[in-house]
């Protein structure tokens, strides 16, 4: 028994025409057909796993793609978010530097307007002492004239009263001279203190100005225009105190 069925493989008598096994004939042009078919069957199964594969192979190339440009879009997108970040940061920090930048030049503005305020009420001030001043001396100057015209004998007799005491009548005058000179120092001083805040932009007036005016108003303190040499000895050292504090 070297025969065997061409369909299941079992052993077969060498003259038996069906197989005892499967029941089927054993004709060999049947095989071959089967074998043919069995070949198409094989080949369109590789066809199918080929094109299944090709189609796989395509849908990873584009799912690969497909990651590559949603890769690409996230990093622009990324990108574009950080430029907006940057050029929102730069905007708020020229508007936070505008904003500080308003805030000193007000405060620089109110100080200005504050330092003028001050100067104002010292000239007012200084106006008002130089009318009351002024006024006093009308005043005085009309007593004056009346004394001299009601009492010309007391006059007389002051003179001899000098005479006896042996006061030579020059140093009359002298004293009057010497009165007239602190009264100056006075307005000296005054002047010097107005042209030190008046000019107080321009840097080297109120270094000359102020410590001269200083000098007046102290030697003005003994005058008869002790509250104008106040008033300019104040402006005066204060303008001295600001000009020490800049320079340190």
């Amino acid at each position: 028994m070297s025969k065997k069925c061409i369909y299941c493989g079992a052993e077969l008598e060498d003259d038996a025409l069906f197989c005892d096994e499967c029941g089927k004939k054993q004709d060999a042009g049947e095989k071959v057909e089967l074998d043919r078919k069995e070949k198409q069957a094989k080949e369109a199964q590789a066809k199918a796993e080929k094109e299944a594969a090709e189609l796989k192979a395509r849908q990873e190339e584009k799912e690969r793609e497909e990651a590559e440009k949603k890769f690409k879009e996230d990093a622009e997108r990324k990108k574009k978010q950080e430029e907006e970040e940057r050029a929102r940061a730069e905007k708020e920090r020229r508007e936070k530097e505008a904003e500080d930048k308003a805030q000193e030049e007000a405060k620089l503005r109110e100080k200005q307007a504050e330092e003028a305020q001050v100067l104002a009420d010292a000239a007012q001030k200084a106006k008002e002492d130089a009318e009351q001043n002024a006024r006093e001396a009308a005043e005085s100057k009309k007593k004056q004239e009346i004394k001299t015209k009601e009492a010309p004998q007391e006059k007389a007799e002051e003179e001899c009263e000098l005479l006896e005491l042996g006061k030579p009548e020059t140093e009359v005058p002298e004293a009057e001279e010497k009165a007239k000179k602190l009264n100056s120092t006075a307005y000296i001083s005054l002047i010097c203190g107005i042209l030190a805040w008046a000019l107080a932009t321009t840097g080297f007036v109120p270094l000359i100005a102020a410590p001269i005016g200083v000098f007046f108003g102290i030697k003005a303190r003994k005058s008869a225009k002790k509250k104008m040499a106040t008033v300019g000895l104040v402006l005066n050292v204060i303008m001295v105190v600001l000009i020490v504090m800049i320079l340190i």
